[in-house]
């Protein structure tokens, strides 16, 4: 400016004129840096709190699709002026501080542990592709349906030589959640003397998490033992990387894989075994919490059956504090201030404050097992609609359940069939 047809101002009327306007701006930016700081105060974004907590706890069980998606500002996530926060991200945090919770304190009974072994070459999917015909149609009224073999037998393994399709699919039967520990037995196939890698996954068939890479040595196998988080019933994946492609270009597609000269994975046998306790009831003082006494529940006097063990610190209260600065310390990586962790004033033993990570108790202390249960002033079913309705509105608008008569969500019940209340309420909130 101005246009280029327009008349130019003389350069050092430009250059005053620039002087000016950066001297202005410096001004204005040095004032506010020296009142808020050189950053604005930013919290986490969903993916970063997810990572943060997993790395604190020690869990992979998913968070960030719980919370609410993040504004993005200027094309990114994680710009302070986009990270605003709400009621209702500060509903779904807590809600996600639960589920981590349940995930980290696992104060259940004891899951039955297995073995399985998977190998290759004995694979219902795998063996579908090696054996059926070459050409032979899925569709008869398709003739581009020929079967395509994509896969190579060895005499102790299968190659893989795509790197997505087909992938590996090592399942062993259904079993619980917990700590598994696998072992993959694999080798790099016509690699020319280089490691080919192998990518593990977790899968649950809607999505997959990776574990990680393990480059597998060339013509010997490699046993890679992993320890990894399994939710319930999922899967291992394994795929490769870097391989498929021969010096002419082509891949298993074009020419099949008994004449492709290109790398690939050799794939033998994956054994799992788990689940294995990682926890509490462990005695495994990995976590802050991990290193007081446990014991377990008498299965006569125990009436909740997902609770099989309890803490049982000699100072409840000391406990708190002590695996509260602990936690603390690791959060904001740096020793804490005397006084600046404030342990709780309740003088519930440990055992109680655990098992409600468990049992969803009521924010209000009016939870589900809650001797309170008959007489809390937010409760108000269908049968008595003449209780004194609570003056404090549902935190969480539950709708389905919660029969609250300020709720957001009321009335009527019908108008939310499918809502159901994140805290799992009962209906008699």
């Amino acid at each position: 400016m101005p246009p280029k047809k327009k008349t130019q101002p003389k350069p050092e009327e430009a250059q005053a004129f620039v002087a000016s306007l950066g001297g202005d701006l410096r001004t204005f930016d040095s004032a506010r840096e020296a009142s808020r700081g050189r950053t604005v105060l930013r919290r986490l974004n969903r993916v970063e709190y997810e990572q943060t907590v997993q790395d604190l706890l020690g869990i992979k069980t998913p968070l960030a699709a719980i919370l609410p998606a993040d504004t993005p500002s200027q094309g990114f996530d994680t710009v302070a002026e986009g990270l605003r926060l709400s009621m209702l991200q500060m509903e779904k945090y807590l809600e996600a501080a639960d589920v981590a919770l349940d995930a980290a304190i696992n104060l259940g009974p004891q899951p039955e542990r297995k073995s399985a072994r998977w190998v290759a070459r004995e694979d219902k999917d795998i063996r579908k592709n090696l054996d059926t015909p070459v050409g032979q149609l899925s569709n008869p009224k398709d003739p581009k349906s020929g079967h395509h073999v994509l896969l190579l037998e060895l005499p102790d393994a299968v190659v893989y030589f795509d790197r997505g399709y087909p992938s590996a699919k090592v399942e062993t039967g259904g079993h619980p959640a917990g700590l598994f520990k696998l072992r993959i037995s694999a080798y790099g196939y016509q690699s020319g003397g280089k490691a080919i890698p192998m990518r593990v996954y977790r899968d649950n068939y809607r999505e997959k998490q990776l574990i990680g890479w393990y480059d597998m040595t060339p013509d010997q196998p490699r046993v890679v033992e992993v320890t990894a988080q399994l939710s319930a019933n999922e899967h291992i994946r394994i795929e490769p990387s870097n391989t498929g492609i021969d010096e002419r270009g082509q891949n298993v597609y074009n020419i099949g894989p008994k004449e492709l000269k290109a790398p690939g994975l050799a794939l033998m046998w994956v054994e799992m075994e788990g689940p294995h306790r990682r926890g509490l009831a462990a005695g495994q003082p990995a976590q802050s919490l991990w290193r007081y006494p446990v014991a377990k529940i008498d299965e006569k006097k125990n009436h909740d059956k997902k609770i099989a063990y309890e803490l049982t610190p000699e100072d409840s209260k000391a406990a708190a504090r002590q695996a509260l600065e602990s936690f603390a310390a690791r959060a904001f990586r740096r020793p804490l201030e005397p006084g600046e962790a404030i342990a709780s004033s309740s003088s519930r033993p440990m055992s109680s404050i655990a098992a409600s990570s468990s049992s969803r108790r009521c924010e209000w202390g009016c939870g589900p097992s809650s001797p309170r249960r008959n007489s809390c002033s937010s409760r108000n079913t269908r049968e008595n609609s003449t209780i004194t309705p609570s003056p404090r509105a549902c935190p969480i608008s539950c709708g389905a359940r919660c029969r609250m008569m300020n709720c957001s969500a009321w009335p009527p019940i019908t108008r939310f069939p499918s809502r159901r209340c994140s805290m799992r309420k009962s209906s008699a909130c």
